[in-house]
């Protein structure tokens, strides 16, 4: 099956992978990337002890990369027109994936803002940013794939 199918009807019917059944999933694949992006937010606050702006952008820009590579693999199973409302909502999910992840670590005492612990007063603003982030952060990262995909498909057709 090609990558960014062009119509829904050219999937094949056969018995899916358990990881593909995931990830043809919003909600599922959503909180799993949201867990997997506030785990690795925690390592890098937490063991790794960051102390240079330069390794703290390059962490940035290491887990922005992870979450967009991970929403690519979701956006790949579904045509163009459907991204234009799976793209806030997979962002959505993905914050409600972290969220969760965020208060489970700030009530085990391990979730940091910076170099200080966050308490449970702190976790309604961290929600709320995490979710104006990833929603334009999915969306915007959607609308590149979107534009390198129909550009791709042009050229291809061109030929």
């Amino acid at each position: 099956m090609p990558a960014f199918p062009r119509h829904s009807i050219a999937w094949k019917l056969e018995e899916q992978t358990a990881m593909r059944r995931v990830a043809l999933s919003l909600p599922w694949f959503g909180v799993t990337i949201g867990v997997v992006s506030r785990i690795y937010r925690w390592i890098v606050l937490a063991l790794l002890v960051p102390r240079a702006e330069g390794f703290i952008l390059l962490e940035i820009a290491v887990g922005v990369a992870l979450l967009c590579a991970l929403c690519a693999t979701h956006f790949a199973n579904f045509t163009l027109r459907s991204w234009r409302w799976r793209a806030p909502a997979l962002g959505a999910f993905v914050a409600l994936g972290e969220s969760v992840m965020s208060l489970a670590l700030t009530v085990a005492h391990q979730e940091r803002l910076g170099h200080a612990f966050a308490t449970l007063a702190d976790w309604p603003s961290t929600v709320m940013h995490v979710l104006l982030t990833r929603v334009l952060i999915v969306s915007l990262f959607a609308l590149v794939l979107a534009a390198v995909v129909a550009a791709m498909r042009a050229t291809a057709t061109a030929e």
